[in-house]
């Protein structure tokens, strides 16, 4: 299954092992072959009448392609029960605000930028940085309720006046 996410976003699905595939196990194992990008659900119990439902997290912190593949197994006789590849297909997030920040030469410097949830439900955000040598993200974890704002604190290394830095 190919999968296109934005950098940074999340998608749950489920996964549904059918009877017929799981036979006779009573409990399957998932297991991903890049648990960063997929995060699964460890076990789950089978029901002999609808089988097996498993639920993963699809994520991306690169922009870029990239697979994995997930393997459920029957963990008492260790029987292959299902593979499966996800394919994810990860968009760079869309820019929606800029910040000019004028920084003194060799001194570090707090700032703080304000990020509102323009959401209807609360969000849980991670703030990453890309370039970590220029800045570091103090509060890398903000949970913001629906349409409030917080404070993203952000610390600004020291560095030389020959450093010339510029991204999109």
């Amino acid at each position: 299954e190919k999968i296109r996410i934005v950098v940074g976003q999340g998608i749950e699905r489920s996964i549904c092992l059918a009877p017929a595939e799981v036979l006779d196990a009573g409990t399957v194992r998932l297991h991903s072959s890049n648990p960063e990008a997929v995060q699964v659900q460890p076990t789950a119990e089978v029901d002999p009448r609808y089988g097996v439902k498993f639920n993963i997290l699809i994520t991306s912190m690169q922009v870029g392609t990239k697979s994995c593949r997930l393997h459920a197994v029957d963990p008492a006789v260790r029987r292959l029960v299902a593979a499966m590849l996800i394919v994810i297909a990860a968009d760079p997030p869309e820019i929606k605000m800029v910040h000019n920040i004028s920084l003194p030469v060799m001194t570090a410097v707090r700032k703080r930028l304000l990020y509102k949830n323009e959401a209807v439900r609360p969000l849980k955000y991670t703030v990453r940085c890309s370039e970590p040598a220029l800045v570091s993200v103090q509060s890398p974890e903000l949970v913001i309720n629906s349409l409030d704002t917080r404070t993203i604190e952000l610390l600004f290394h020291a560095v030389p006046a020959t450093l010339s830095y510029s991204a999109e």
